[in-house]
């Protein structure tokens, strides 16, 4: 019994060491971030935890649309299924573990960080600058803060400011 349950903890904690996680939004730059994600996984030959994070202050549907107040998180979530589905439909080869949260992205990261323990984050950044920099903030410089692991950080933006 005792040698199964030390194999079994020995095996885990393998794993734990060769996991990524991979954070991304709905954006149609996350496709890059996930691809640079992947290639790093596989070449430490690591599982990909992929985290989309509905931000709630940020992601509401106007009052036009005809859905009530709390269906709106629902249909985001499912959403965000879909597109880490499609992730693993595109990566056939990979194995991708998918998350889903709503809330503050920097906190649900951070949070998710803590509890999955990964060996690497892979994260993107909008390069946002001026008064969108300060309306929407970074959740890139705030995750490169407060982050106990190493980060790769895909930009978004292919021109220089």
């Amino acid at each position: 019994m005792y040698n199964f349950v030390y194999d079994s903890l020995k095996k885990q904690n393998r794993l734990m060491k060769k996991t990524i996680l991979i954070c991304t939004d709905l954006s149609e730059g996350s496709s890059l971030v996930v691809q640079k994600g992947l290639e790093l996984a596989s070449s430490i030959e690591s599982t990909a935890h992929i985290l989309i994070v509905v931000n709630q202050v940020i992601n509401y549907f106007p009052t036009e649309v005809q859905f009530p107040f709390n269906d709106q998180w629902d249909i985001y979530l499912n959403l965000a299924s879909s597109k880490i589905k499609k992730f693993q439909t595109d990566y056939p080869n990979h194995t991708i573990i998918p998350l889903t949260k709503i809330g503050d992205p920097e906190n649900e990261i951070i949070d998710t960080i803590e509890e999955i323990k990964p060996k690497y984050v892979v994260l993107g950044t909008h390069g946002f600058t001026g008064l969108s920099h300060l309306l929407m903030g970074s959740t890139a410089e705030y995750v490169i803060r407060h982050s106990t692991v190493p980060l790769l950080i895909i930009p978004f933006n292919k021109e220089k400011h």
